[in-house]
């Protein structure tokens, strides 16, 4: 939508910055589509980003066209038949990654998800070098155990604050570091997310949409993934077996995910496999 939006903007600004004089859709003719090409090629966009663009504004003429027939010109629907008369040309896609890139990605990604691991399943005790402060923090903890989150205007935590703040101390995150010794943080995906992608070579597209109960069919050494390609439109459920059994697997990697979030389902029901606490 947002694509749509910044396409629709362009067209505008080119029939504004051009002193076209447009003020109705009836008085749009081709010449102001083929125009707003020939502007965009102006403007250094490539020829396939230039493609997309275009067919923003000629789709939303079409959708007004179907909806409101005879209000648009004739040689403009005519023209509305196809996007641009241009070739199209041929994609230059990106490089992978070098072996060499690639073993560095994923030795700093499991690095990070093995730090993790240990924050969850043995966190630090609560200390502060104020009595009270500790007992602030150890009450949120619990309200956290029980009910899932703590906000910022719970009075557990403005009782914190305000005596964090008579004490002159400075900095501080305690709504973040205490949910941190039972959730997954936004930030702690992206490692796993990474060494995910890298172990099974999954796209990211379908990594995001990974379910809790994707794993099927184990067998000895493998198991299958059940992921989601919405590009493959007739057939976007699909299975990839790959290896399972130790925490460096990706059968493993997903096993780890699925006990990291295992305490926030209890408060918050979720079919998703990347479950998270973010503040807000």
């Amino acid at each position: 939508m947002l694509r749509h939006v910044d396409s629709l903007k362009r067209f505008f600004g080119f029939l504004d910055e051009t002193n076209t004089k447009v003020a109705r859709l009836d008085q749009l003719r081709p010449e102001h589509v083929d125009g707003f090409e020939r502007w965009l090629e102006t403007q250094g966009v490539t020829t396939i980003y230039r493609y997309t663009i275009l067919a923003k504004p000629v789709i939303a003429l079409r959708a007004i066209d179907a909806r409101q027939p005879g209000l648009l010109d004739d040689k403009l629907r005519r023209r509305l038949r196809y996007t641009s008369a241009a070739p199209l040309g041929r994609s230059t896609p990106r490089d992978a990654y070098s072996g060499f890139v690639a073993k560095q990605l994923r030795e700093a990604a499991r690095a990070d998800a093995q730090a993790i691991i240990r924050r969850l399943k043995s966190p630090t005790p609560i200390e502060h070098v104020d009595a009270m402060l500790c007992g602030h923090l150890e009450a949120a903890d619990a309200i956290i155990e029980t009910e899932g989150v703590v906000g910022h205007k719970h009075p557990t935590i403005l009782s914190f604050y305000r005596r964090f703040h008579l004490l002159g101390l400075e900095g501080g995150r305690p709504i973040r570091d205490l949910h941190a010794r039972r959730y997954l943080l936004a930030e702690d995906i992206i490692p796993f997310f990474v060494l995910l992608g890298l172990e099974t070579g999954l796209e990211p597209e379908c990594l995001k949409t990974l379910s809790v109960d994707c794993l099927r069919n184990p067998t000895t050494g493998t198991v299958e993934i059940e992921y989601c390609k919405r590009r493959a439109r007739g057939s976007e459920w699909k299975r990839l077996r790959v290896r399972d059994g130790a925490s460096s697997t990706p059968g493993g990697i997903i096993r780890t995910l699925i006990e990291l979030t295992a305490a926030a389902r209890q408060h918050k029901p979720s079919e998703s496999l990347w479950l998270c606490f973010h503040i807000g």
